[in-house]
């Protein structure tokens, strides 16, 4: 399937996804293969066009947030001079909306770790407690749900490189299966109120 980017809002597939904002997509020749939405999927990007295999559209623009304003955004922000030339050499990086729960797990593996050990670690965890899927040819993981992760033991998370992490992971798992946490009710938060509840 192909999505045409517009001209006037700029995007660019490699600089939003080797960026260290996320973990598990790997290139192969031309295509970036991950998974998102619960799938394995691939996309590449030529020129204005984004093509990819095994995602819907509407799944698509929502992830890479094709429908934001960035030159709009860029309005905002570039008072700053380091902002101004992270803009220039960045040009079309956007934000992922990312599975909040991915997101938070990725992050807490990524405390004093370089991109290198954040993707094992991550890859570690997917393989041992994620589902496999198959796709192109090849096997991927699922991100572990809350569930499973909170029934892992602080042993067999530290199993998987996570070292000192493995207790926070553990914690956090629990407490987002616990009936107080609700990554809906904190998407629909103010900025300062979801801070404030994960903190």
């Amino acid at each position: 399937m192909r999505i045409q980017l517009s001209p006037l809002t700029p995007f660019n597939l490699d600089f939003t996804l080797c960026c260290g904002q996320t973990f598990r997509w790997d290139k192969k020749d031309d295509w970036w293969y991950g998974v998102a939405g619960e799938k394995a999927l691939k996309i590449r990007q030529n020129g204005n066009t984004l093509e990819f295999e095994n995602a819907d559209p509407d799944f698509v623009k929502s992830y890479f947030r094709l429908h934001d304003d960035l030159p709009m955004v860029f309005s905002h922000i570039s008072n700053d001079d380091h902002i101004k030339a992270a803009i220039k050499e960045f040009r079309g990086l956007r934000i992922l909306r990312q599975d909040p729960w991915e997101c938070l797990i990725s992050y807490i593996c990524a405390t004093y770790k370089n991109i290198v050990a954040i993707r094992q670690m991550l890859l570690n965890l997917s393989e041992k407690f994620g589902e496999e899927v198959h796709f192109d040819g090849c096997g991927f993981y699922k991100f572990p749900t809350p569930a499973v992760l909170a029934k892992a033991t602080v042993k067999e998370l530290a199993g998987c490189g996570l070292g000192h992490r493995a207790r926070y992971v553990s914690e956090t798992a629990k407490a987002v299966c616990g009936d107080s946490f609700d990554f809906e009710r904190l998407k629909r938060s103010d900025y300062e109120t979801a801070r404030a509840e994960l903190l």
